[in-house]
């Protein structure tokens, strides 16, 4: 009898600790920031940002690499499709995510004025594909979404701010949905870069 309390005991716990939300922002300006939350718990991710340093000096990031080959439209257009794929892949989980906060603020500039007006139209039509897919199938409160042309610049700068909590159960099941998408483009990547 004590060992089956035991084991119902330890059953009962894993529950509750499943069912407690995690809370988690992420910003981007310039660089990705990020905190997280579980439960009034703050998870420190200081050691994991230097180790992800120490590993950046070795080999170039996948995300600089991208935008350095591929310019700023092409690879945020590619990176859109991608979130939409992996959206698209984990929509039962998105049900499950009560979005906060989300503010995107996105400053098209260039060069030349045709080229920043073609470059205003793919981002938009990239982030509006994302956006759009969300919008019907996910309670997602937008707060703030501004894309705009900046014929004065010659750079297209981005801001991105995220709050949203979710269930742990339901965080794990969406790890294993993003790492198997990973794999997927890393795989796409090793084939086209044999065909090369």
């Amino acid at each position: 009898m004590i060992p089956l309390l035991i084991i119902l005991g330890i059953v009962l716990v894993i529950s509750i600790l499943l069912l407690i939300p995690v809370s988690f922002s992420l910003s981007f300006n310039e660089s990705f920031d990020y905190t997280l939350k579980y439960g009034l718990i703050k998870i420190p991710l200081d050691s994991k940002k230097i180790k992800k340093d120490k590993r950046q000096k070795k080999k170039e990031n996948y995300f600089k690499k991208l935008f350095r080959e591929k310019g700023f439209e092409a690879a945020f257009s590619e990176l859109c499709f991608y979130a939409k794929i992996f959206l698209e892949k984990i929509l039962y989980l998105l049900k499950k995510i009560k979005f906060k906060i989300f503010n995107l603020k996105i400053s098209v500039g260039g060069a030349d004025a045709a080229k920043t007006a073609i470059s205003y139209g793919v981002i938009s039509s990239a982030v509006y594909y994302v956006l759009g897919f969300l919008d019907s199938n996910v309670n997602l409160k937008i707060k703030e979404i501004d894309i705009s042309s900046n014929f004065n610049s010659r750079a297209t700068k981005a801001e991105f701010n995220l709050k949203a909590s979710l269930r742990p159960i339901y965080a794990i099941l969406a790890a294993f949905a993003l790492v198997k998408i990973i794999l997927e483009i890393k795989n796409k990547e090793l084939i086209n870069n044999e065909r090369q």
